[in-house]
C-alpha cells in the first residue's frame, strides 16, 4: 500500500489498525491477487484472518455466510483494488470508507489514506465510458469488486476495474 503520492507504512499502519481493534480481524478480498502482499505481510499474526470470497455481492454474502458460521471477529474489513470513478483519485491512491465508532478514521488519515464512497460491481469497468456511466449514476468515488457485504471498506485505487 505504499506508493508515490502518499507515505503509508504498511507494517507500522497496520500496528495501528490493530491496537484500535483488540480482537480478531477478518480482512476480505474479492480475489487472490489482491490478497498475496497482504497475507505476506500478516502470515504470523494469528489475530487475523483472510477470506477471498469472490467478486460480487452473492459470492461476498456466501463466503461471509460460512466463515461467520465458524467464527466471529470483533472488525471485518474489505479491502483490494478499486477502480477510481473520480478523476482526482490516481493510481496507487489508498482510499477508504469506515464506520466512525471503529477508531479506524484516525489512523487511516494520518497514515495518508483518503475518504471515500464506494460502488459495488459484479464486473469490472474497463473502458473510460463505463467508468463515466457508473460515476454519473452512482456518484461514487470508486467501484469496488466487493469482498463483504455491510462491511467496513479499505481499498486502493486500480485503474482497470
Amino acid at each position: 500500500m505504499v506508493n508515490e503520492s502518499n507515505s503509508l507504512n504498511a507494517p507500522d499502519d497496520l500496528a495501528k489498525i490493530k491496537d484500535a481493534n483488540r480482537g480478531t480481524i477478518l480482512v476480505c478480498f474479492a480475489v487472490k491477487q489482491e490478497a498475496k502482499a497482504f497475507e505476506n505481510l500478516v502470515a504470523a499474526d494469528r489475530r487475523i484472518n483472510v477470506l477471498i470470497t469472490g467478486i460480487g455481492a452473492g459470492n461476498a454474502r456466501a463466503s461471509l455466510r460460512n466463515f461467520l458460521a465458524k467464527e466471529r471477529p470483533t472488525l471485518m474489513v474489505s479491502a483490494g483494488f478499486a477502480g477510481g470513478l473520480r478523476s482526482e483519485l490516481s493510481c496507487g491512491t489508498v482510499i477508504f470508507d469506515v464506520a466512525k465508532e471503529t477508531g479506524l478514521e484516525a489512523p487511516l488519515l494520518a497514515a495518508g489514506a483518503r475518504p471515500a464512497t464506494f460502488h459495488c460491481v459484479d464486473r469490472i469497468a474497463s473502458t473510460a465510458e463505463q467508468k463515466r456511466a457508473l460515476r454519473q449514476s452512482s456518484k461514487a468515488d470508486a467501484a469496488a469488486k466487493i469482498s463483504t457485504v455491510g462491511t467496513d471498506k479499505l481499498k486502493m485505487v486500480n485503474p482497470q476495474v
